[in-house]
């Protein structure tokens, strides 16, 4: 039922919504990180935007309007999926973990142009099956087929940009496929890489890998290691803390 849309209108505005969701004592900042980290985190639901609405007892994502009827719902789920499946087929005919990613990863730079404004844009539906969008839609197409893969894969966002951690062969490593995508043309500067190295290509690389601060409330894990041989055999798990001060 919560993800049936219907309409709802607050302060005066109608909106097409998915809900309604009981937020208890949460406050407003504490319900958008949710609501934003559920997005993040699942792009399935490529049919809801990051947006909410509340009123005094629950609240409501918003869905793009596109996506309100059933009929339209479906073909798009349709497409989506078929999309997702014919990717997947393409990167597992490599032989490890490792080439299955790579391959997703070309695949994905190769046939999604990087476009401002494109529709749907903050979604995987954008870089799935139109082939447009800004670093959402690549980091969530990217984590949704990795993870049809087996390979496990989140997304992460700084204050104006969005990729992904993967983990592959005991390790946790970014891979940024908007960053890499040249078009024409991709590179491997952003793919299985450490914070250290990302962030030392220049400060405008680090200031848009540097995680923003609703990932204190919500622990992802520490990309510490570029991926190379000592990383595989010498591989540990750690996670950011959330640290108060």
């Amino acid at each position: 039922e919560i993800y049936m849309p219907s309409t709802t209108t607050t302060s005066g505005n109608t909106h097409t919504v998915c809900g309604p969701v009981p937020y208890g004592d949460l406050s407003y900042y504490q319900i958008r990180y949710v609501v934003w980290v559920f997005m993040y985190e699942n792009p399935q639901f490529f049919f809801v935007s990051n947006g909410f609405v509340k009123d005094s007892q629950y609240a409501y994502l918003i869905c793009y309007p596109d996506f309100a009827s059933g009929s339209a719902r479906s073909s798009a789920k349709n497409a989506f999926f078929s999309r997702v499946t014919n990717i997947v087929n393409r990167a597992n005919t490599g032989a490890t973990p490792y080439d299955k990613l790579k391959i997703a990863h070309d695949i994905i730079c190769n046939e999604v142009t990087y476009i401002s404004g494109s529709p749907y844009n903050q979604s995987a539906y954008s870089a799935i099956v139109n082939g447009q969008s800004v670093c959402a839609g690549y980091a969530e197409a990217m984590m949704c087929v990795g993870n049809a893969l087996g390979i496990p894969a989140i997304t992460v966002t700084s204050d104006n940009h969005e990729w992904n951690e993967v983990y592959l062969e005991g390790n946790w490593y970014i891979v940024d496929a908007t960053w890499d995508d040249d078009d024409p043309g991709i590179s491997y500067g952003y793919f299985l890489k450490s914070y250290n190295t990302v962030k030392g290509y220049s400060a405008w690389s680090s200031e848009n890998h540097t995680i923003e601060d609703l990932w204190n409330y919500f622990p992802c894990p520490a990309c510490n290691l570029d991926w190379n041989a000592y990383s595989r055999a010498n591989s540990v798990t750690m996670y950011r803390l959330y640290n108060p001060n």
